[in-house]
């Protein structure tokens, strides 16, 4: 996949492909359906990538944030999570933001 200006040569490739998986019930009981979102992504390790879960900026490496938290009480949790992409190329920033659960068990 490329980006590519409207006027002159340069282009701009994506580096690497990841599947992802998505679910809003992280967690479900013997009987019930579990249901999850699945696709594939491209993602670029040149791209200027900040990400922030409930609004600390967590580490990038070749374009990938990993979130890692230690669970201290049971119960839903929920957290937001803001991406923010420049292009390298128009250096048009866009942000994407999105809310997700999962449930801590005893």
């Amino acid at each position: 996949m490329e980006l590519k200006r409207k006027r002159g040569e340069s282009h701009y490739s994506y580096q690497a492909f990841t599947s992802v998986i998505h679910t809003e019930t992280p967690i479900v009981k013997r009987g019930e359906y579990f249901k999850a979102e699945i696709f594939a992504v491209t993602y670029s390790r040149n791209f200027s990538t900040i990400i922030r879960v409930n609004g600390n900026q967590i580490p990038v490496e070749n374009g990938i944030g990993i979130y890692t938290i230690k669970t201290s009480s049971t119960g839903r949790k929920k957290f937001t999570v803001r991406i923010s992409v420049t292009n390298p190329l128009t250096r048009k920033t866009e942000s994407y933001r999105k809310e997700f659960i999962y449930d801590v068990i005893p």
